[in-house]
C-alpha cells in the first residue's frame, strides 16, 4: 500500500504518465533474488518491457552507476534507440532513478510526460529525494525478510528440491523435507499416512517433482472410492 501510494503522488508531482517501482535484494538468502514491484499507467505488456530494462536498458545503466538516467527522448538517446521495445513503444522522455545509497536496492521509473520536452532539473532532484526516503523504508523492509529467512529451517531444502507452492517454515516441516530429499531420488515405494487434508497428496507430489519420473504424469486414484472387488 505505501509503494503504490508513493509511487502514484511521485508520478504526478513530476508530470508523467507512467510510473514503475521495484524494490529487490540481491542478498537474499534464497537462490532467487526477491523482488517486489508496482506500476502506475502501464499494461502488463509494458510492465514486462519495463523489467527486461532492470537487466539490460535504462534502468540498468541506473543501477549499476547510482546515478539518475534522463533522456529527453528514448527514440533518439543512441543509447537506447536500437533497443526493440524502445521503438516499438515510441518512448520519449524517460527518467530513472536508483533506490538505495550504496547498493541500489530498487528504482524508480518513469516515462512520457504529460507535458512535451524532457523532465525538469527540479523534478530530477525530487525524485532523488524520493528515492532516498523510501530506500530507508526498503531497507528495514529487506533486513526483516532476511532476518526471517535465517530463522527459517526449510531454507536449504528449498534450495535443493523443487517445492512449488509449499508453504511451511516450522522445525517439523524441514524435518520431513530432509526425509523427502533422501527417498525422492530413490525407486522405492512411499507410504504417507496422517489425518485428512494434512497435505499428503502434496507431499507425494513433491516426492514424484523430486524424482526420476518428474517428467512423467502424476496420476492419483481415490481408493476409498473404488469398491473392494474392482481394488
Amino acid at each position: 500500500t505505501l509503494t503504490e501510494t508513493a509511487l502514484a503522488l511521485i508520478t504526478r508531482m513530476c508530470g508523467a504518465r507512467k510510473g514503475y517501482l521495484e524494490i529487490f535484494d540481491e542478498r537474499s538468502v534464497n537462490a532467487e533474488p526477491l523482488r517486489w514491484q508496482v506500476a502506475l499507467g502501464c499494461s502488463p505488456e509494458e510492465i514486462e518491457q519495463i523489467q527486461d530494462f532492470v537487466s539490460h536498458g535504462i534502468i540498468a545503466e541506473a543501477v549499476a552507476s547510482g546515478e539518475p538516467v534522463v533522456t529527453a527522448s528514448a527514440l533518439l538517446d543512441r543509447r537506447f534507440r536500437d533497443r526493440r521495445s524502445v521503438q516499438q513503444n515510441h518512448i520519449e522522455a524517460v527518467l530513472c532513478v536508483p533506490i538505495g545509497a550504496d547498493a541500489a536496492m530498487g528504482v524508480l521509473y518513469l516515462q512520457d510526460r504529460t507535458s512535451r520536452g524532457p523532465f525538469l532539473d527540479n523534478e530530477v532532484s525530487l525524485s532523488q529525494s524520493f528515492a532516498t526516503y523510501l530506500a530507508v523504508f526498503a531497507e528495514r523492509l529487506l533486513v526483516k525478510l532476511r532476518l526471517r529467512e535465517q530463522a527459517d529451517p526449510t531454507q536449504p531444502y528449498r534450495k535443493a528440491l523443487r517445492l512449488s507452492n509449499f508453504v511451511g517454515r516450522s522445525a517439523a516441516i524441514a524435518e520431513t523435507l530432509g526425509q523427502v530429499s533422501l527417498v525422492a531420488p530413490l525407486d522405492v515405494s512411499v507410504l504417507l499416512t496422517g489425518a485428512s487434508g494434512t497435505g499428503k497428496t502434496q507431499l507425494a507430489r513433491i516426492l514424484h517433482e523430486n524424482s526420476p519420473r518428474a517428467g512423467l504424469p502424476f496420476v492419483e486414484l481415490n481408493c476409498a472410492a473404488i469398491p473392494e472387488s474392482l481394488l
